[in-house]
């Protein structure tokens, strides 16, 4: 997210919105995960809701962002840089601390994950215990920022740094993150299909052996030899004509169910 300076207009809109967007998705993955899977509420429904339209506005704002980056062509290379936050993951902050990849200033030297070379780490955030605003880091405290971002790597999954960036890493940096949204929001909703479809195979079996046993009481078994089938409808006396249909539907899907036993166990 922005930490001042974001890039302006057409540019800043798109950045800000692709903020907005992973901080709801964020939101929504912690709530899914106190709920469990399959399970949902009105909050859920609401927030997912919110990922939506804003998923949609960050797509929208995304084309905007990329005509007027033809537009500004050179004009952008040339702007002067913006710090923006950015989640940094355990392995990226491990091979931060490899000799050479930062260098006096706390600049990268490459690229490194996600970060690109060129960046560089400022104060603030998670090292805010070495110096506490967000710009350069003094001299005397570049050091100490190398051990805290060891013990952090240590410590946690993931944490947030302030990082001094050119604008057009801004931009490509967030249409990077808008299209791994895209491949997690994708992930998410297969998940979900699958689970309904499992949920609604369990209420199926869970209706079934209800009916089943509903009709075992009037001495009708569903799943019984065709010799105890069903009779024609005016002749049937187990079962009143009213229930003829679902007992029928019943006893066809057990022969079903028996065929597909037999074919696997040939095979």
């Amino acid at each position: 997210r922005s930490l001042g300076g974001s890039p302006r207009g057409a540019l800043g809109r798109f950045v800000d919105a692709v903020g907005a967007l992973l901080e709801t998705e964020a939101v929504f993955a912690d709530l899914a995960m106190a709920l469990g899977a399959g399970q949902c509420t009105s909050e859920l429904r609401e927030v997912r809701a919110e990922v939506r339209r804003r998923s949609s506005e960050a797509i929208k704002l995304q084309e905007a962002a990329l005509r007027r980056v033809e537009e500004l062509g050179r004009a952008l290379l040339e702007a002067p840089p913006v710090n923006f936050a950015i989640v940094v993951d355990t392995a990226t902050l491990v091979q931060l601390c490899h000799p050479g990849v930062l260098g006096t200033d706390l600049e990268l030297q490459h690229n490194v994950g996600s970060l690109r070379g060129g960046w560089r780490l400022l104060g603030g955030m998670s090292l805010a215990s070495v110096a506490p605003h967000v710009a350069p880091l003094p001299l005397e405290a570049r050091a100490h920022a190398l051990q805290v971002l060891r013990t952090i790597a240590q410590e946690v999954e993931s944490s947030w740094f302030a990082f001094c960036i050119p604008p057009l890493d801004a931009v490509s940096h967030h249409m990077f993150h808008l299209a791994a949204w895209r491949n997690r929001w994708a992930l998410v909703l297969r998940e979900e299909r699958e689970v309904a479809r499992w949920q609604a195979k369990e209420m199926l079996e869970v209706s079934t052996q209800s009916e089943k046993a509903r009709f075992l009481a009037k001495g009708f078994d569903p799943a019984a030899p065709r010799g105890a089938a069903l009779k024609a409808s005016h002749l049937e006396h187990r079962i009143h004509w009213s229930e003829y249909r679902d007992a029928e539907r019943l006893r066809r899907a057990a022969q079903r169910r028996s065929a597909r036993a037999d074919r696997a166990s040939a095979c």
